[in-house]
């Protein structure tokens, strides 16, 4: 997949003088707080209308998908906002023309799918996990698998527009795209600091997923791309009943059971708390960072 040009905004800001630098880092982290800050006020709303009238056996995964959908609100607006104050095209903002996207986030789907396919698979053969039937209904499992997807449908998007798009370009423009995708990394794995029985493993994993969701980014499929692997790679976990990032969902039909040793199968925090992950994550990135320096517009820098 080549890469998006994602315009001139997007240029990098190395060589200049020190105090322009300066000015550049200064401009650069006031954009970026004035944009998390905005995203704050805008879905806080949402996020507390959902903690307040939603029932209190409602399963932890449906509460983040609907506090979810208020983060892609609150992003819609600053989008529009920045397309008619900042005169930032959709393309400065992360999304490609419209069959880029179409194409991207398909293949980025089918990608992220396959992911979490290898990961749950090299647990399986390295018996740190394996699949039992339940007994109940493919019809049961399709009910209770489709709603799910289209929770995860929104949270990974949700947490794309926050980790990917504005801030990341804002970033690369500044420092390049390299690093640029290891701080977005840092903060992706700190906000999942909180989730249940995260591990050490499990947070490095969670780091470089970022990664690889930031390098198929800077492809030509853009925010889309990162959009569907995300996507693709929580609904097949999801799929298989595993837990993703330490929430479990349940599926009727299929059973996952994590076994040890824990370094591989990741236990309760699922197949990212695991080395099988940390396999398959590294082998994705450095196929992902290949194909971009070799097929590139705008290599990684």
């Amino acid at each position: 997949m080549a890469s998006f040009s994602f315009g001139s905004r997007a240029a990098l800001s190395f060589n200049l003088a020190p105090k322009v630098w300066l000015r550049q880092l200064a401009l650069t982290s006031l954009h970026l707080a004035a944009f998390y800050i905005g995203v704050l006020i805008l879905a806080a709303p949402g996020v507390l209308l959902v903690e307040k009238l939603a029932p209190a056996d409602l399963q932890l995964v449906t509460r983040v998908g609907l506090q979810s959908i208020s983060v892609v609100l609150s992003f819609a607006v600053i989008t529009m906002f920045l397309r008619w104050r900042g005169r930032w095209s959709l393309a400065d903002i992360g999304w490609s023309a419209t069959p880029n996207s179409a194409r991207g986030f398909g293949a980025g789907t089918a990608i992220g799918a396959f992911m979490a396919v290898a990961a749950i698979a090299l647990g399986v053969i390295g018996g740190a996990g394996r699949l039992t039937l339940d007994g109940a209904g493919f019809g049961s499992y399709l009910a209770a698998f489709l709603p799910l997807a289209g929770i995860l449908l929104f949270a990974a998007l949700a947490e794309e527009v926050l980790f990917r798009g504005y801030p990341l370009l804002k970033l690369s423009k500044l420092i390049g795209k390299s690093g640029a995708s290891i701080m977005m990394a840092v903060g992706f794995a700190a906000v999942h600091l909180a989730n249940p029985s995260v591990s050490a493993i499990g947070l490095v994993n969670i780091a470089l997923a970022s990664l690889v969701l930031s390098a198929i980014f800077f492809t030509r499929g853009g925010l889309a791309a990162a959009w569907g692997l995300h996507l693709g790679w929580n609904a097949g976990l999801a799929a298989f009943d595993a837990p993703v990032s330490g929430l479990r969902f349940d599926l009727p039909m299929l059973d996952y059971h994590w076994g040890t040793p824990v370094w591989l199968s990741g236990a309760g925090f699922g197949p990212e708390g695991g080395a099988a992950a940390s396999i398959v994550l590294v082998a994705s990135l450095a196929l992902i960072v290949r194909r971009l320096r070799t097929t590139s517009q705008v290599q990684l820098a």
